[in-house]
């Protein structure tokens, strides 16, 4: 009997580059430039309800994020504004209850800044 291929694990190694480098270097430009750390708790959320192939967020709506996050819904809209605003996160799909897509991030070569793909 031949050996069966394995297929990739959802969350490979690009998952974890993607955390790994919104950790550690897109993390603190994003509070500099929101003022507070509210926009990287929304991410942290939307990451984890990611696909781990796509990186589409389906059907989490401002209530749900707000619930899960313990912030303001007007808190949420604004750290969602400022992803999409960063680069971080994109619509893919708008709607009442839009599908999000987190931009994959790249880390950049020794001295230079990360890069978020499409």
């Amino acid at each position: 009997m031949p050996a069966r291929k394995r297929r990739p694990r959802a969350g490979g190694p690009d998952r974890w580059a993607t955390l790994n480098v919104f950790a550690d270097e897109q993390l603190k430009a994003l509070t500099r430039k929101t003022g507070s750390g509210n926009a990287a708790v929304v991410w942290l959320v939307l990451f984890r309800n990611a696909d781990g192939r796509t990186g589409l967020v389906r059907r989490v709506t401002v209530v749900e994020l707000a619930d899960r996050t313990g912030l303001a819904e007007n808190t949420v809209r604004s750290a969602v504004k400022a992803l999409l605003g960063a680069g971080l996160l994109r619509v893919h799909k708008p709607g009442l209850v839009p599908v999000y897509e987190l931009a994959h991030v790249r880390r950049g070569g020794a001295g230079s800044p990360s890069t978020v793909e499409g």
